[in-house]
């Protein structure tokens, strides 16, 4: 794998949550988040994971849920 990839997973709607018109860098793979793969994301930059992301320094992916949205 030489690129990193996001999965989105919402229940809010069952319908078609994202679209390749959205203002993204990445490329849509699923787009329906109300599936067990939910939306996917592939990145584009190449350093965003593995090597090209060790060799840019590296660094640390953080999320943070809150049940106010």
């Amino acid at each position: 794998m030489g690129t990193n990839q996001m999965a989105l997973h919402s229940d809010r709607d069952k319908g078609q949550c994202l679209r390749n018109t959205a203002d993204q860098k990445g490329r849509l793979g699923q787009p329906n988040c109300s599936t067990d793969s939910g939306c996917t994301v592939t990145e584009a930059s190449p350093n965003s994971f593995g090597a090209g992301f060790a060799s840019a320094g590296g660094g640390v992916f953080a999320t943070q849920f809150d049940v106010t949205g």
